[in-house]
């Protein structure tokens, strides 16, 4: 199942599908993971591992980084906190901007023309990343927040996508950082306004209960 996750190849054209099935494979090497690991206790510390260590590989292909990235968002948010989210910065650095770039063995920095395969496989690279790094992110700011309304709840604010953008570029870089900041911050607004939405729908309910009595 891990060959199926980050394997250079899985089919014999490139315009196949090899997405799907590396998506497949990462949620049965999860479950397989959830359900046996009180069994076998480092069979996801040896998965986890595996697909890290594609992950940070530069020499990797870029299906393998996706599947690597699929495979390790599978496993739980946890894992994406403490593995993956650490480990952007140089992954985008060493791993996609080398398809950026290249040499022309005299030392002379070329750019590299990418097929068009190759940079459709890289933009779902790209898309993949930063929406797991975007759910992982608003996740752990709802759980914050959780905890600080239940110990001050004047004190909850809702970040500015500057600050955002200040905290995420320097995490992520400023392509990627900016990329989800911009998400978070749309996710923040959005929620924000259906409760407010949702408490003037109450307030109203209140007020007409009144109006009846």
């Amino acid at each position: 199942m891990i060959t199926c996750i980050v394997s250079k190849r899985l089919s014999e054209s490139p315009l196949d599908d090899h997405h799907a099935l590396r998506r497949f494979a990462a949620q049965l090497v999860a479950y397989v993971c959830h359900t046996y690991n009180g069994t076998y206790p480092v069979l996801q510390q040896r998965v986890t591992k595996t697909l890290l260590r594609a992950f940070l590989d530069p020499n990797k292909p870029i299906g393998t980084y996706y599947g690597a990235i699929v495979g390790l968002a599978g496993l739980g948010d946890q894992v994406v906190g403490i593995l993956l989210r650490p480990n952007v910065k140089a992954f985008t650095t060493n791993c996609l901007e080398k398809n950026k770039s290249g040499s022309d063995g005299g030392g002379n920095v070329t750019a590299v023309t990418l097929t068009g395969t190759e940079k459709r496989d890289k933009d779902l690279v790209i898309e993949l990343l930063v929406d797991v790094l975007h759910k992982h992110i608003l996740t752990e700011y709802e759980q914050t927040e959780r905890f600080v309304l239940n110990k001050d709840p004047a004190s909850v604010t809702r970040p500015t996508l500057q600050q955002l953008e200040y905290e995420f570029t320097d995490a992520f870089g400023v392509e990627y950082g900016a990329k989800v900041a911009g998400l978070v911050d749309a996710s923040l607004s959005a929620r924000n306004s259906n409760v407010s939405k949702s408490q003037g729908k109450k307030r109203a309910t209140v007020q007409n209960d009144m109006d009846v009595d």
